[in-house]
């Protein structure tokens, strides 16, 4: 698991004020595709600050345009940029590119959270070198809607406020 003296910022009842009890921490998000952009576009519309904010996009035009369409171009950065200064990371890509991102080196400290399906945990720790929280959300449109639903394994407190923050249970 991530260090467990890293605090990721969380203080008491920080759901209750939006996300600024992340002040400080910086977030990325590997594969801004469907659930990618939600989770990123929920944070932004929650208040976090876009200039502490990373994303990165699949090889297709199509990612590219949708995340200037969604006025998420300043956030665009390399995979290489968003492991090494990124508290807390997103991996929303499809199970068959993990290998991609096999020569990538994660912050030792970094709270990684994988939104692969049917990716376990040891596989991501073998490929990755890096130990991860899986989170299973409902789809795009629910957390955009602020309706969304996700299961976590294993249980992380950091994850879960910064769910709850974002209108998901």
């Amino acid at each position: 698991m991530p260090n467990a003296s890293v605090s990721y910022g969380l203080i008491e009842g920080s759901a209750a004020r939006g996300l600024d009890f992340l002040a400080g921490e910086s977030i990325g998000v590997i594969g801004c595709g469907h659930l990618g952009s939600a989770i990123a576009l929920q944070l932004v519309s929650g208040g976090f600050p876009i200039d502490r904010l990373r994303v990165s996009r699949g090889k297709s035009d199509g990612s590219l345009q949708k995340i200037l369409n969604a006025g998420l171009g300043p956030c665009l950065a390399g995979n290489e940029e968003i492991c090494r200064d990124c508290s807390i990371i997103f991996i929303c890509i499809r199970p068959q590119s993990l290998p991609e991102l096999q020569p990538l080196t994660f912050s030792r400290n970094a709270l990684v959270v994988s939104c692969m399906a049917g990716v376990s945990l040891p596989a991501i720790r073998r490929l990755l070198g890096v130990e991860a929280v899986r989170m299973m959300p409902s789809g795009p449109d629910s957390i955009l809607e602020g309706k969304g639903i996700a299961a976590i394994y294993p249980h992380n407190q950091a994850l879960s406020q910064v769910l709850q923050a974002l209108g998901l249970r």
